[in-house]
């Protein structure tokens, strides 16, 4: 039986555990959005969650299921942004574009885990984007959302 997947609310609880490893005031830098849905995304033309400005921000995103359950942990940091992370696993459809689809060669990672939702956890401020690879990787370790493989222990046989 395979073991049972985390919520979101488990997800905000573990980045409240992230917040005793670090002693320095970091906290005002770091902003959970979401979730929200794709097909309200683009239903409404928003942008993703984290970019609703139109700005371009480092961080962790999750992709959810129906439940609330996090299927996938993914970071964008460095030159990259949570918006164009995101935009590379989710297109318009060529002929609705109040509609979604999954990118080409996502449909695999994701297989029979239905992505439904985006939520993400902003750091505003450049300076600091340097932390969501550490986050995202203790994310993973404390999550196991299925669709990651990177990041997770492997298991001796």
């Amino acid at each position: 039986m395979p073991e049972p997947l985390h919520t979101f609310s488990d997800a905000k609880a573990a980045l409240e555990n992230i917040k005793s490893y670090f002693k320095m005031e970091l906290l005002p830098q770091l902003l959970i959005e979401g979730p929200r849905t794709l097909d309200s995304i683009w239903a409404n033309n928003e942008y993703f969650p984290g970019c609703d400005d139109g700005s371009w921000n480092a961080g962790v995103y999750f992709i959810l299921n129906a439940k609330s359950e996090v299927i996938y942990v993914g970071k964008a940091s460095n030159n990259n942004s949570i918006g164009r992370r995101l935009d590379g696993y989710f297109k318009k459809q060529p002929n609705d574009k109040t509609q979604w689809q999954l990118s080409a060669g996502d449909g695999q990672k994701f297989k029979d885990l239905d992505p439904t939702s985006i939520a993400v956890l902003v750091i505003k401020d450049y300076e600091f984007a340097w932390l969501a690879p550490a986050i995202e990787e203790f994310l993973i370790k404390k999550l196991n959302p299925p669709a990651n493989t990177v990041g997770k222990e492997i298991s001796g046989g």
